[in-house]
């Protein structure tokens, strides 16, 4: 408002004379005075009472009820919003699916999906790295970050989220020698696309650090030997790998 104030007394003989002096009022009193000139200026007339309702009106704080829009075309949008009901598509919805078959072009196109005949496929997949020292440390980052908490810091199964009850059912043990007959290509595509009733980590975890997961599970199943399976519920795919 203050600035309104100012480009109409800038343009006023009257204003003139004020120009010089409102830098040495507070910003309270330089309104004031602003308001009072404004008066004088139009002399008390209706065009004053107008000018100072608009003014004021402008100056509304409250968040609820900004005023006037300028440019209303911008400040709301034509466009459907992402959730909102759209009856230009057979479903209703704004979001759509992408076509099938469509994949990211900075993204990993992977073919396979969680049944047991792609699961067999999969273990023709090679793993392209060496089980060398910097990779296993590198897959021990990942284990350590996404597996640790239901797979156990030795990867049988005992992750805090099991032995503390928190999650009932028994995570795989990963020194199982189920487990250690699957190939690298199998086990990559298990943390892929999920295992019984575990989920994808396919969003979450690189393709390279799941090869080098798939590694370091590996170096702990040289470690330690052979357990029997903490669960007892055989899935598809272990029997399918027998």
């Amino acid at each position: 408002m203050i600035n309104t104030l100012h480009k109409v007394f800038a343009r006023s003989k009257k204003g003139a004379c004020l120009r010089g002096c409102l830098s040495t009022y507070s910003p309270l009193n330089r309104t004031s005075l602003l308001l009072s000139s404004c008066v004088a200026l139009f002399k008390g007339s209706a065009a004053t009472l107008i000018f100072i309702s608009f003014a004021f009106q402008a100056c509304d704080r409250d968040k609820n009820n900004p005023g006037y829009d300028y440019f209303p075309d911008m400040a709301y949008s034509n466009a459907y919003e992402t959730y909102a009901p759209n009856p230009n598509f057979p479903d209703g919805k704004t979001l759509q699916a992408p076509v099938d078959g469509t994949y990211s072009r900075e993204g990993e196109y992977y073919p396979y999906k969680k049944t047991d005949s792609d699961m067999l496929k999969a273990a023709q997949l090679k793993n392209p790295f060496l089980p060398d020292t910097v990779n296993i440390a590198r897959g021990k980052v990942v284990y350590q970050n996404i597996c640790l908490q239901c797979h156990g810091v030795n990867g049988d199964g005992k992750g805090h989220l099991f032995v503390s009850g928190k999650y009932t059912y028994p995570p795989a043990n990963l020194l199982d020698q189920k487990i250690r007959n699957l190939t690298d290509g199998q086990m990559f595509h298990a943390i892929t696309v999920g295992f019984g009733i575990m989920e994808p980590h396919g969003l979450i975890v690189r393709p390279n650090d799941r090869w080098k997961t798939v590694l370091y599970v590996r170096s702990l199943e040289n470690k330690t030997p052979t357990t029997s399976s903490n669960n007892k519920k055989t899935t598809k795919y272990h029997e399918a790998t027998n």
